[in-house]
């Protein structure tokens, strides 16, 4: 019912996406003013040629920015954690925390845990 990850845009930015199979949309979450409707749109086609699921290329965009009351990123190169941490949150339908540049280590941190965490076992 969907399908969420993380966007590389430009090759340069990242961002959080969902896409809400039920409600026939597509949610990125923007921590900046980087990602674009537009980005959405070619996201939506190529998930569309994956999934053989032509009409996903027609559904809505929806971009989530800060001033919808998203986290706000503020420095040029963290745009990998606030994407980890909108996931994560967004996921576990938690509150968005206050992500300060003072706790973008302590978050790198929890996502590095994280990933240990999940890794299998051998």
């Amino acid at each position: 019912s969907f399908i969420d990850g993380t966007y590389n845009v430009g090759k340069i930015h990242w961002a959080f996406y969902c896409v809400v199979m039920m409600r026939k949309c597509l949610n990125i979450f923007e921590p900046m003013h980087f990602t674009t409707e537009t980005h959405g749109k070619e996201l939506l086609r190529v998930l569309s040629e994956v999934l053989m699921k032509p009409e996903m290329a027609s559904w809505k965009v929806n971009v989530i920015r800060p001033a919808d009351g998203l986290l706000e990123q503020t420095d040029g190169k963290s745009c990998g954690v606030y994407a980890a941490v909108i996931g994560e949150h967004v996921i576990k339908g938690r509150r968005m925390p206050k992500l300060s540049p003072s706790a973008i280590l302590e978050w790198r941190a929890h996502i590095l845990a994280t990933i240990i965490d999940l890794k299998p076992v051998a």
